[in-house]
């Protein structure tokens, strides 16, 4: 038999060695407490800092899709006002009692006879050059000029007034036209045997008669740029027929028909060409290109945000 010593002693190391297992498996799920409870404060932390970042990347995300929705808008809208000019500037010609009747005239060709009152000739500007000017012409004469606006006394007496063209500053005065040493014409594919030419005669007060085709203007374009007209010294940013005729002393349309055909002999004035007219200052191409950067970069964005955020859920 044990001795009461002995017993004692391994009672003693039972207690002792149970005592060691129960604290180590409070103290092993205290920690596992402590650890659950960390994390979950931490998660609620950065779900509380992820709320302002959200914001903050979210407002410009929006607002350059936005733009990009926008320019296509304005891509769909400028397509279909394209079709409209292409549409108007194709139907059949109007005459030229239209433009005293109707006020639906606009990017409409129609045909004039009368005579040109070269006296009373208005230069506006400055003007760029047209875009199918050839560069030896920009060369000699520069790429910035005037237009010419001419009021035409139609057979029955009405008076049009009629953007005849482009010209550069160094032809300014109608005597320098009809002996200029360069003639556009001379570098354009466009002219071959069938295009038409007339003599208009520059240089006397009124030239003998004419015919001629032209698209209808109701209205000059200018923008909030445009400085305002000082008609008391001829001083002319765009055209604006009713005051034109005023400072003239003449009545008659409060339109401008724009020269097309026939082409001047000697090049000058330089009429626009009649393809032009369906054309905007800023092209489909444009609105293409602006919608394509805002989406790209409304993407970048997006997926910056996106980095960051899972860059701060790991630390």
């Amino acid at each position: 038999m044990l001795s009461r010593s002995t017993v004692l002693l391994l009672a003693y190391r039972h207690s002792a060695t149970t005592s060691r297992r129960h604290l180590s498996a409070s103290t092993k799920h205290d920690i596992e407490t402590a650890a659950r409870a960390s994390a979950r404060d931490r998660s609620d932390a950065s779900g509380k800092g992820s709320r302002p970042a959200s914001v903050l990347f979210g407002v410009p995300i929006a607002l350059t899709f936005s733009l990009g929705v926008w320019q296509l808008y304005r891509l769909r809208r400028k397509e279909r006002l394209i079709n409209e000019r292409k549409n108007r500037l194709n139907a059949p010609t109007i005459e030229v009692d239209s433009l005293f009747e109707t006020s639906d005239t606009d990017h409409r060709r129609t045909s004039v006879s009368g005579h040109f009152l070269h006296e009373h000739e208005m230069l506006v500007g400055p003007r760029s050059a047209p875009k199918d000017m050839p560069m030896p012409v920009l060369q000699w004469g520069g790429s910035t000029g005037l237009q010419v606006i001419t009021p035409l006394q139609t057979t029955d007496g009405r008076i049009v007034l009629v953007n005849r063209g482009w010209i550069p500053q160094r032809l300014s005065a109608r005597s320098r036209r009809e002996n200029a040493h360069v003639n556009p014409y001379a570098f354009l594919t466009k002219v071959d045997q069938h295009t038409t030419f007339h003599h208009y005669t520059d240089h006397s007060p009124r030239s003998p008669q004419v015919s001629l085709v032209g698209v209808v203007r109701n209205k000059d374009e200018c923008n909030r740029f445009t400085p305002e007209n000082i008609p008391a010294k001829d001083e002319w940013f765009y055209v604006d027929a009713a005051a034109m005729l005023r400072r003239q002393g003449l009545e008659g349309c409060d339109r401008v028909v724009e020269l097309v055909e026939p082409y001047p002999q000697g090049g000058w004035p330089y009429p626009r060409g009649i393809e032009l007219y369906a054309e905007f200052r800023t092209p489909p191409s444009t609105h293409i290109t602006y919608a394509i950067t805002w989406f790209s970069l409304s993407a970048c964005i997006a997926l910056l945000t996106r980095f960051r955020m899972r860059q701060k859920h790991r630390v």
